[in-house]
């Protein structure tokens, strides 16, 4: 790829999934009392729910704060991350917008590598 802006090309959305709900289908059928369990198909599917998990857990702080700016940050500030012409996420917009927050560019470099792992592992277990 060459050089010039680079749109932000994570799958937020899968991230926002995982992070959140786990991928996991919830039984509106079920009784009261069960209500609180989650209804898992086949030990294949509990397999990648535990893997899926354990990759979320193994995120730092760091990854998990910039993921949560992304999908849950004030619209304000969600708005400084949008090129003009293509209203898209930028990266470099985030992480300029981490920097003048104070985050060394060491960190913000190191978080994006992480995160670009991540999504890639979530994306390879589905």
């Amino acid at each position: 790829m060459g050089k010039g802006k680079t749109m932000l090309s994570y799958p937020w959305l899968t991230v926002y999934a995982t992070m959140h709900y786990g991928d996991v289908p919830y039984n509106e059928n079920a009784e009261e009392e069960d209500k609180e369990s989650i209804t898992l198909p086949s030990m294949h599917n509990q397999e990648i729910l535990l893997i899926k998990k354990d990759l979320i857990l193994k995120l730092s702080k760091e990854a998990k704060e910039v993921i949560n700016l992304i999908l849950c940050g004030p619209s304000e500030v969600l708005e400084t991350f949008l090129t003009p012409k293509y209203h898209q996420v930028s990266k470099e917009k985030i992480k300029q917008y981490l920097i003048k927050d104070g985050w060394p560019k060491k960190t913000v470099r190191i978080v994006f590598e992480e995160l670009k792992r991540f999504v890639m592992d979530i994306e390879t277990t589905q």
